[in-house]
C-alpha cells in the first residue's frame, strides 16, 4: 500500500539564513582546498553565487516575503491580501520558489523596494560627513574576533 504525500513533503526545506550561511561555509572550505585541488574553485564560485542569492533574499524579505517571489506570484499575494481585507477570510498561499538571481538583484537596485522601513535618505551634508568618517576611520583587522561562521547561528533558525 503506497502512502500519499503532499507535493511539499518530498523535499527538505531550509530557511534563507541557514542556506546563506551554509553557502559561505562551503566557500571557506573550498577556498582552503583550492591550492591542492584547482577544481575546488568551481565550488567557490557556486557557493558565492548561492550566498549572494540568499543575501538578496534576506534584504528583500521584509516581514511578508512577497518581494521574494516572481512578478506573477508577488502580484497574487497582494491581491490575496486585498481579498482578505474585503472578506475577512484568510487565504493560504504557498511560497514555493524564490525569484531568480538576476531578478532579485534588480529588485535590490529599486529604491522603492529598499525603502520599506522608512529607509534613511542622506542629505548632501550627511553624505559629506559620512565620506569624511569613512576616509578617516581605520580598522585594525588583527584585533577583530575570528569566529567560525557557525558560531553566529541563532537557536531560532529552523531546518
Amino acid at each position: 500500500m503506497s502512502e500519499q504525500f503532499d507535493e511539499y513533503d518530498r523535499y527538505a526545506l531550509f530557511d534563507i539564513e541557514t542556506h546563506t550561511i551554509d553557502a559561505l561555509e562551503l566557500v571557506l572550505e573550498k577556498m582552503r582546498q583550492a591550492r591542492e585541488r584547482p577544481t575546488s574553485w568551481k565550488w567557490v564560485v557556486i557557493g558565492l553565487h548561492t550566498a549572494m542569492h540568499g543575501g538578496f533574499a534576506l534584504v528583500l524579505r521584509r516581514s511578508d516575503g512577497a518581494q521574494l517571489l516572481d512578478k506573477k506570484r508577488e502580484q497574487a499575494v497582494y491581491e490575496s491580501w486585498e481579498r482578505e481585507r474585503e472578506t475577512g477570510t484568510r487565504e493560504s498561499l504557498h511560497y514555493d520558489h524564490l525569484d531568480w538571481f538576476l531578478q532579485l538583484y534588480e529588485k535590490t537596485k529599486d529604491p522603492s523596494r529598499m525603502n520599506y522601513l522608512g529607509g534613511l535618505r542622506l542629505s548632501r551634508p550627511s553624505i559629506r560627513r559620512k565620506r569624511y568618517l569613512d576616509s578617516t576611520t581605520t580598522v585594525d583587522r588583527s584585533c577583530t574576533s575570528r569566529q567560525h561562521p557557525g558560531q553566529y547561528r541563532s537557536s531560532t533558525f529552523s531546518i
